[in-house]
Formats: C-alpha cells, structure tokens, sequence
C-alpha cells in the first residue's frame, strides 16, 4: 500500500487533518492532535501548519526570518513564533512577558491564541523524539503551499471570499477530488470549530505532500538545526532556493 500522505491545520474546535490513503481523498477532524497522529502508519508523510521546535535563551528560533521573504508581499501571515517559555506560560501577560525578557519582541494576539495548540504539538513530539518509530512530520506554511501550486504568491486575502475561491481553483485544478472533499466537509462540520481557509490550508498541505513523492521535499532552514529538546526547526516545502537542502 502507497504510504499516506497529510496536511494538517489547527482550527477553532481541535485539527483538520486531510489525507491520501493512496487510492482517495479522505478528511479527519478531531478535538486533540495526538488522536489525529496517533491514527497514522509510521511511514506517513505529514505537513503540519504548526511551529515545530521552539526558541530558547541559547538557541532562539529564526527561520521566520527566510520564510518572510519566501511570500513577499504576504509577510503578515508568518506571525513571531512564542519561545518554549512563553508557550507553557500559565497566561497571556506572562507569555507576553517572558516572550519580551526572552527575545525582546513582544507577541500578538494571534500569537498568544495559538500557544496552546503549539504546547500540544510539543509535548507530543518531545514524547516520541527518542522512539524508533516516527511519523514524518514537518512543519509547513500554506501560503508557500499555495505559491508552489500557482507559480507565485498569492497576494489575495483568505479569509475573503475571492481568496478562498482562488484557493480552491488552484486545488481544483491540481486535484479534482478535492472539490468534492471541500463541500463535503463543510456540510459535515460546524463553521463554529472549522472555517473554510482551515480546509483549504490542509488540503493544500496534503497536496504538497502528495507532489513530494515525485518531486522531493526541500526545507527552508533555522540558523539553529535543532531546539534544546533535538527537535529540527524547519520548514517544508517544493521551491528550491537559498538555505534549503532537498529531503
């Protein structure tokens, strides 16, 4: 059997998980992101659109810094990634707090929202980073996903409508299917837990995922190889360019 395939993005009410089990498209959402990875074959490939590897005094995170000037025009969508003390701090003002005593950089609101699903993400990884058995899990970001289906940034916003509808031609267009899985999904989920650009980022995930097996993975690189824990900091992509080395 073809090894499966996954993009997963975080949403509102838990994971959106999209994936190829090598004859279709299928979808999975689920309130925890363990439930979601622990699901999966071993030799999976997984796009995730989560920071993985965090910042430390002596090792602090600076890959934001290519990834910013690999969608220009579209830097706002790459937010200042919390240091590992401030995603386990008890609330938002600490975080803020030992994020500027840290790095001297404030963080946003969004920022500080997300800290808990890059808490989950952590724990999960730090739990399995000695075992033997590791999914292949990478951190992406969709709008390099997206720059890599059309050639070129996408200076549209997603949250609008137009953006959503130019998103969901390019995955048309690449994939038939995932016109289907897309309308499906919203009739079988609450936008409460899960908006339309949560699936569209996912399944542009999965979709990179699925033309690496042809084309190859390459990573946008941390001046910091790994965190204080050894988790890689890094991010995947199709492009080639500077700082990347191919999978």
């Amino acid at each position: 059997m073809k090894q499966i395939c996954a993009g997963i993005d975080g949403c509102r009410g838990g994971w959106i998980m999209i994936f190829h089990d090598g004859n279709r498209l299928e979808y999975c959402f689920e309130t925890r992101l363990a439930d979601l990875l622990d699901s999966l074959p071993a030799d999976s490939l997984v796009l995730i659109d989560i920071p993985l590897g965090l910042g430390s005094p002596e090792l602090p995170r600076t890959v934001e810094k290519e990834l910013r000037k690999r969608v220009p025009g579209r830097g706002s969508t790459v937010f200042n990634v919390p240091c590992r003390a401030a995603v386990y701090a008890d609330d938002k003002a600490e975080a803020r707090r030992l994020n500027t005593d840290e790095t001297g950089k404030s963080l946003s609101e969004q920022s500080l929202n997300i800290c808990p699903k890059i808490r989950e993400a952590d724990i999960w990884l730090r739990s399995r980073i000695d075992g033997n058995e590791v999914l292949r899990l990478y951190e992406s970001h969709p709008e390099t996903a997206f720059a890599a289906l059309k050639g070129d940034v996408l200076l549209s916003n997603k949250s609008q409508s137009g953006g959503r509808e130019e998103r969901l031609n390019l995955l048309k267009a690449s994939d038939g299917e995932l016109d289907r899985l897309y309308e499906f999904i919203l009739k079988e989920t609450k936008r409460k837990d899960l908006k339309p650009d949560d699936i569209l980022d996912a399944a542009a995930l999965c979709r990179i995922a699925l033309l690496s097996e042809k084309k190859g993975l390459c990573f946008i690189r941390d001046e910091n190889d790994q965190d204080e824990f050894g988790i890689e900091i890094q991010i995947a992509c199709l492009e080639s360019g500077k700082n990347e080395i191919e999978s």
